[in-house]
């Protein structure tokens, strides 16, 4: 029982002596403990006995003095004040205590006088809300360090009277005013030993510290918070005390302290602290406990080795539950086993993978479940060891799995085996490609491989890359579409096309739903290896002298850097052994061809251009290097230029002479119609292009 129920008791029998005892006792050890003395005080006088009372609390009182505890006496007086106390009285000794306990303020006779702590000093309540007043404002006295929200900790370096402001200095805010009024709200005062306190007045020695204990400075800081912190919070508070080039190496340190808890998933976790290993090991199992599966993983995995009885409950606990979902859901019992195998506690569990994977039936459909992919390939690894149908699974996974890398390891693997599931594998891919969209996606990007393409229709695959751009199943793959029909994927699928294939194929670009400059890339590279498809192909076309010089410069760098770098590549692949294993090759003779052909193309295009005189554009009519202004019945004015195709950017209103709309529009003059997007526009003016 504590000395103050000891005490209670004895008010309750009535033995007021020993009550009085217990006071002087507690006097002499503890006259601060206020809560004893006020709480014991409250049972006296409740029993009667006002005049003991007023004796003990005038020692406590003198006491009190004695040891200067100014903010402890005033805290008595408030207290019995009332009861014991004239009001003249009162405020004498309640000024005296104020004075001493700020003494040395240059702001505190001001303040007294703001607050009207001198005025009515019979009205007892009014002095203490006048008081309460004057110590909210006095927290903020010049020198006081606090913090702001949303600006971070300063000190207060100036208290202006006539502005009744206070100046503050913050990092990141010199010279901010916060009035008296709104300074309760806006600020907060940081007591002795708060971090950031510690940072504004001894950085020197707090970024010592964070240089040789790095746990222990993250634990002042987070014991400093009033709320669990981020990690992006935490660099924040830690400003110029941890460079940036080793916050990496700090925080994977610090975060390792015993007493440090993380909570929340990567992206949004928050970091506390526990005021004990002990405690901090409990908080951590609690909270494994009440978590779900996922949860449980991811504390498991970064809160194991905090200590081994810890580790060995989870363990426990998630092997259970491996053992719970080993029938009706075999991928997350494997998840379970693999979390457990990578912290050396897989003898958790009595039940192998290899066992499961031999003889689970459809076992590829349950490694598409498993998140992980470096499992999935330790799984399709065993399932050739170990299932006796391995080729059949792994024509499934060819159509389930989504990264690129293990289907490429798949189809390889497939064809060394069984060219006849492969095969019946990606003819379904083709067949469906909506119902296989990352693993068709993956063929398209494998497109220059023949393994893969030689059974497949070029033309047919060519058109089902521009469709799917229009099908929901493909919108996370679009980027990755786009660029294969920028690379040597492409090039290879309209190396593949017949005559008769060609001619469908430049239709189908002409229509589909890509970017400009894709389109014309394709259509150049089509029309190169067919020149039968272009009636025109003899015919000059124009550009600017800026636009050939670009191309020619493009040309020189592919011929004398990119192209005698590719070789050298190829030659160091080439030592690396088996060309039909080899990826690096591989890849480096697909950059070949890419290259080669796009030299070829500009080499045809360049011998073709023909500059254009831009001093030379008639202005009476719409020409080459013309500018014009199109105008509607309702004044909506189109401004569009005619180029050449290099120059062509119908997004800046930069239109090809070769395209149909600048066909139609060479020509036409000044008060000339032309219809336009469902409107009839008007030619309004005609200048030339680049003229002021």
């Amino acid at each position: 029982m504590s000395d103050l129920e000891e005490t209670i008791k004895l008010a309750k029998a009535e033995k007021f002596d020993d009550v009085e005892d217990r006071w002087l006792s507690h006097l002499s050890e503890h006259p601060s403990e206020l809560d004893f003395f006020l709480t014991v005080a409250d049972r006296l006088i409740a029993y009667d006995e006002e005049e003991r009372t007023q004796f003990l609390l005038d020692l406590l009182e003198e006491q009190l003095k004695e040891i200067e505890d100014w903010s402890s006496l005033l805290r008595v007086l408030r207290k019995t004040g009332l009861i014991f106390r004239d009001p003249s009285e009162l405020h004498a000794e309640a000024l005296e205590a104020i004075k001493k306990l700020y003494a040395g303020s240059p702001s505190l006779d001001f303040l007294i006088d703001k607050v009207g702590l001198l005025r009515a000093i019979e009205d007892t309540p009014k002095i203490w809300k006048k008081i309460d007043r004057l110590q909210s404002l006095m927290q903020f006295d010049e020198g006081a360090v606090v913090w702001m929200q949303d600006k971070g900790a300063g000190r207060v370096v100036e208290v202006n009277f006539d502005l009744e402001s206070f100046k503050l200095e913050l990092e990141h805010h010199p010279g901010l005013r916060v009035g008296f009024a709104a300074a309760p709200k806006m600020l907060k005062p940081l007591p002795e030993g708060h971090f950031l306190r510690r940072k504004i007045e001894d950085p020197e020695g707090l970024r010592d510290l964070a240089q040789s204990e790095p746990g222990e400075t993250l634990l002042a800081l987070l014991r400093s918070a009033d709320e669990p912190l981020g990690a992006s919070e935490i660099k924040l508070l830690m400003g110029s005390l941890v460079p940036s080039a080793k916050w990496t190496s700090w925080w994977a340190e610090a975060r390792k302290h015993p007493q440090v808890l993380s909570s929340g998933s990567s992206a949004r976790q928050k970091y506390s602290w526990a005021s004990s290993t002990d405690d901090a090991r409990d908080a951590v199992r609690q909270t494994f406990d009440s978590a779900d599966l996922d949860q449980r993983l991811t504390i498991y995995r970064k809160e194991a080795r905090r200590s081994p009885e810890l580790a060995e409950h989870m363990s426990e606990q998630l092997a259970r539950q491996a053992d719970a979902a080993l029938e009706a859901n075999t991928a997350t019992a494997l998840v379970i086993w693999n979390t457990l195998e990578r912290n050396g506690a897989a003898s958790a569990v009595e039940w192998s993978p290899r066992a499961i994977v031999e003889k689970t039936e459809g076992i590829a459909s349950v490694i598409a479940e498993v998140p992980d992919r470096a499992l999935r390939e330790r799984l399709y690894e065993l399932a050739v060891k170990v299932h006796p149908e391995w080729p059949s699974e792994l024509a499934k996974a060819l159509r389930l799995e989504e990264d690129p890398r293990l289907l490429s390891s798949i189809a390889h693997r497939l064809a060394e085996h069984d060219r006849d599931r492969l095969e019946s594998a990606l003819e379904d891919l083709t067949g469906k490609p909506r119902r296989y969209a990352s693993a068709f996606v993956w063929l398209v990007e494998n497109a220059s491989e023949d393994l893969l393409v030689e059974n497949r229709n070029p033309l047919r695959l060519l058109r089902q890359v521009f469709d799917a751009f229009h099908q929901p199943e493909f919108n996370g793959f679009r980027n990755r579409l786009a660029k294969t029909l920028e690379g040597p994927a492409a090039d290879a699928m309209l190396r593949r096309l017949d005559e008769d294939q060609a001619k469908q194929a430049k239709q189908a670009i002409t229509r589909a739903p890509i970017d400009g400059h894709i389109r014309e890339n394709l259509e150049r590279a089509l029309e190169f290896r067919f020149p039968s498809l272009d009636e025109k192909e003899d015919l000059h076309f124009y550009a600017t002298a800026e636009s050939i010089e670009a191309r020619r410069t493009e040309m020189k760098k592919l011929i004398e850097i990119e192209i005698p770098a590719n070789r050298k590549a190829i030659e160091e692949a080439r030592e690396l052994g088996d060309l039909r294993e080899n990826f690096e090759y591989k890849s480096a003779r697909q950059r070949h061809e890419y290259l080669n052909a796009r030299v070829e193309g500009l080499q045809r295009d360049l011998e073709r251009v023909r500059p254009f005189d831009q001093s030379k554009v008639n202005t009476e009519e719409i020409r080459l290097g013309s500018s014009f202004v199109l105008r509607n019945k309702d004044a909506k004015e189109l401004s569009l230029t005619i180029m050449g195709p290099w120059e062509s950017d119908p997004d800046q209103g930069v239109i090809s002479y070769a395209s149909d709309l600048g066909q139609n529009l060479l020509g036409l003059k000044i008060g000339d119609s032309v219809d336009l997007e469902d409107e009839s526009y008007e030619i309004s003016t005609i200048g030339s292009y680049g003229s002021e």
